[in-house]
């Protein structure tokens, strides 16, 4: 236990024996201020400004859902050890009732996280910074993220939801799922995912550092905390094309306020520059719900290759694409992409283009078939697109007509298979 610490349990518990609280008020007392301290990573109360004290309220209330009467013994802890013991004056009992507005908070750019992640020395907590950007994990969830919270198998992160029983799931970035598999093995860890050497869980205040010492680094002036990296979360997520309300509601954060906070996160105001009558709604797909154009297990298949000839990097990320251009009904670079994937892989077959893969590959009957039905059907698809001008009238495709979902799925399948 740090120094700091150690003052500040012998400060509460000093001043909670003089005033003869009753036993229960002794332990909310205590609960709640530890809880503050834990939440910043900072344990000493002279560090503490109203606009913390405000933001560790909206936290109980918005992102806990906790009861009136639960935050309201939050606020009586507050503002004893603030206000009666640290004559602040501050209005710390009003903060229930929402009269303070949340500051302006800035979002940081994908390439400003990467770069904090960059230059994070510590490997243990380089790892923590990236795990805690890709599942939109707040301090209190990183530090008691354990073991037997990781299924590595399903690519699902457990994350306990607190007050409740059950937990949420959360995605096990790919990338990083080969990174947390060899740390786990290297470092060993008895319980916690992040541990110190003698087995205790890593502190908050540990990976609050590590961020702020990479901005620090690094130069930036905005005013980047480990929490921007959860507004960059739930903000790069709605860019990619996912619900805000589904990206809040995974995270147990679907009351309306929190809602009407990050929809205008990051907003800039600026003018209406078009009007509905000139733009033409693809109407067909609004309220259509699709499936996935590649499965989430064959990307995964081809993620675990370990090819000695081939590197899988940018095959993977254009089936990440093409996903991305599906589940946006974004149907005329759907056709383009695939194209881009067939022109890729003909090295894998020994081929120089894909209609030596079509017509010369020695692969079974169904698979020359489906091989020519992409050289062919698609490509004509494609080029039809691609490589034609403007014209006084135009036809968008259905999804019926890019539908080569099939064919491309044996393709990867065969890919799969002569890579194992």
């Amino acid at each position: 236990m740090s120094q700091e610490k150690k003052d500040l349990q012998l400060y509460i518990d000093e001043h909670l024996d003089r005033r003869r609280f009753a036993p229960k008020t002794k332990v909310s007392y205590s609960y709640w201020i530890y809880r503050l301290t834990d939440f910043f990573g900072k344990h000493s109360l002279h560090d503490f400004t109203l606009d913390d004290l405000s933001e560790f309220i909206r936290h109980l209330d918005e992102h806990e859902n906790l009861a009136p009467s639960t935050i309201k013994q939050a606020a009586n802890s507050l503002h004893f050890f603030f206000n009666t013991l640290g004559k602040q004056n501050w209005e710390i009992r009003r903060l229930r009732k929402k009269t303070i507005k949340r500051l302006p908070q800035y979002v940081p750019t994908q390439k400003e996280v990467f770069s904090i992640i960059e230059i994070i020395s510590s490997k243990q907590s380089k790892l923590a910074v990236s795990l805690l950007y890709s599942m939109g994990l707040n301090l209190r969830e990183i530090v008691n993220l354990r073991k037997i919270d990781i299924d590595f198998k399903n690519n699902i992160v457990h994350i306990p939801i607190k007050l409740q029983k059950g937990s949420r799931k959360a995605i096990l970035a790919e990338s990083l799922k080969p990174k947390l598999y060899g740390y786990i093995r290297n470092s060993k860890p008895t319980k916690w995912v992040f541990e110190k050497r003698d087995g205790v869980q890593i502190t908050s205040s540990s990976i609050q550092k590590a961020v702020k010492m990479a901005v620090r680094k690094i130069g930036y002036q905005n005013n980047i905390s480990v929490r921007s990296l959860r507004y960059a979360y739930i903000k790069h997520l709605e860019k990619l094309g996912e619900n805000l309300q589904d990206i809040l509601r995974e995270l147990g954060m679907s009351h309306h306020t929190s809602y009407k906070f990050y929809s205008q996160l990051g907003q800039k105001k600026k003018k209406l520059s078009i009007s509905p009558i000139d733009r033409r709604i693809n109407e067909e797909s609004i309220g259509v719900t699709t499936d996935q154009y590649i499965a989430t297990n064959r990307i995964n298949e081809l993620v675990e290759l370990e090819s000695e000839n081939f590197d899988l990097t940018k095959l993977i990320q254009l089936l990440h694409e093409i996903n991305v251009s599906n589940s946006n009904q974004m149907l005329l670079s759907i056709p383009m992409q695939v194209r881009a994937i067939i022109d890729h892989v003909p090295s894998i077959f020994n081929c120089r283009n894909f209609q030596e893969v079509a017509n010369n590959y020695r692969g079974s009957k169904s698979f020359k078939k489906s091989m020519q039905n992409l050289q062919n059907s698609l490509r004509n698809v494609a080029d039809s697109y691609l490589h034609t001008q403007i014209r006084r009238s135009e036809v968008l495709p259905t999804a019926n007509q890019v539908n080569f979902k099939a064919d491309l799925d044996v393709l990867l399948s065969e890919i799969v298979r002569i890579n194992k």
